[in-house]
């Protein structure tokens, strides 16, 4: 009976898996606990009020950057690192990190002739510098992806350096760095690339507004525009991120008469609307990063009834689902923390941003608790197992 009795454990303990696996798909929403890495911003002598938290891998490990003359930072396990920077820095962001643990960053020098110095870091040491291709001088690098492509944007240059044209986006990898192509475009920024080296970014097609662009293996395409949305000169659609099954999150922006803004993810020729302005006092506001479920975070502003400063909430847009984030977190944690900003997502459900923490600026990590009902469905294993084992001892007697 005791190897009857380890089948049994085995198939509730599978039950009980596979039922939280179905209940998880099924779109429940996890409460979530915060942590202050303001702390820990502020401990290491960085300003507040000039930090930023960029990203975050599926390891749980935050970078970003601020001011200052060593302006990067990385956050693991609640222990903050400054990366080290080459020469002067007064400015710097550390703007994505994969799940090697490569970061990659920028760090600007304001004084005459300083300019841009873009960088990946391998364990906490500079091991490549992004170079500008020929006529050009770097900008800011905005995204890398696991294979270690770096994707941002320069601007052309005279033979003194100094800037002649607009931002051109580019590419660096193995075979050196090389500008993006967009035809009809006046300037373009690449914003993202997935791991299939798919990079999603925004042209200005030349006084006709901007719109989505698509690159990949040296072609690019220009999205089409949803249907029922603007195409004059007054509409601006912005690329922001695509993940690996190709979710595009896309910006659409209208100026002028019957101004506004509207989000969507872009996937196989559909365009799938986020209802951002479900309340009617929104005011602006958007998605900054999508994760490998279709997951979105960002925030939205809404107007206040005295016309003070506009109220900023962080969102989760979840399994079709909008989801104000303070109204997910733990009770001891909502009575003390206002979010504002949802910068960005990992896989797990980790989120990063900026918030109010008894009505001081922080930076914040969010993660997600277990459900209940999962415990439920592990006690309901167990009572099985305990169920059969009475029955065991029942038949032996």
């Amino acid at each position: 009976m005791p190897y009857l009795g380890h089948h049994v454990l085995m198939w509730a303990l599978g039950a009980a898996t596979a039922a939280g696996a179905v209940a998880a798909s099924a779109g429940e929403v996890p409460r979530y606990r915060v942590q202050d890495l303001g702390r820990l911003i502020a401990t290491a002598g960085l300003n507040l009020y000039d930090s930023r938290l960029e990203d975050i891998n599926n390891a749980g490990i935050v970078v970003g950057g601020g001011s200052g003359a060593s302006p990067l930072f990385m956050i693991e396990q609640g222990r903050l690192s400054l990366l080290p920077v080459d020469g002067f820095a007064s400015d710097g962001r550390a703007t994505a990190i994969n799940e090697r643990g490569d970061i990659l960053a920028w760090t600007l020098d304001n004084r005459g002739g300083g300019g841009y110095r873009d960088v990946v870091y391998r364990n906490g040491v500079a091991t490549r510098h992004i170079t500008a291709p020929a006529g050009t001088g770097l900008g800011s690098v905005n995204a890398m992806n696991e294979a270690g492509q770096v994707i941002g944007r320069v601007m052309q240059v005279d033979s003194d350096g100094g800037a002649i044209g607009e931002w051109l986006p580019i590419i660096n990898d193995a075979a050196g760095s090389r500008l993006i192509t967009i035809p009809n475009a006046r300037a373009a920024d690449a914003n993202a690339i997935n791991d299939h080296g798919t990079v999603i970014g925004t042209a200005d097609l030349n006084g006709r507004g901007s719109r989505v662009f698509v690159w990949r293996d040296g072609h690019s395409d220009v999205l089409p525009v949803p249907i029922g949305g603007g195409d004059s000169p007054n509409d601006y659609y912005y690329g922001q991120d695509i993940n690996n099954a190709g979710q595009m999150l896309v910006r659409h922006m209208t100026y002028g008469p019957g101004s506004g803004m509207t989000e969507f993810i872009y996937q196989d020729g559909h365009y799938t609307r986020l209802p951002l302005d479900s309340d009617q006092r929104f005011d602006g506001g958007g998605g900054s990063d999508i994760n490998e479920h279709g997951w979105v975070v960002g925030q939205r502003t809404f107007e206040t009834p005295d016309g003070t400063a506009p109220d900023r909430r962080a969102f989760l847009y979840r399994d079709s689902q909008l989801h104000d984030l303070d109204s997910l977190l733990r009770p001891q944690d909502s009575q003390r923390w206002q979010l504002s900003e949802a910068q960005a997502l990992n896989d797990r459900g980790q989120i990063i941003g900026i918030g109010y923490l008894n009505g001081q600026l922080r930076q914040y990590l969010a993660a997600p608790v277990p459900e209940p009902s999962a415990g439920a469905l592990l006690c309901a294993g167990l009572g099985l197992v305990l169920l059969a084992a009475r029955r065991g001892r029942s038949g032996r007697g």
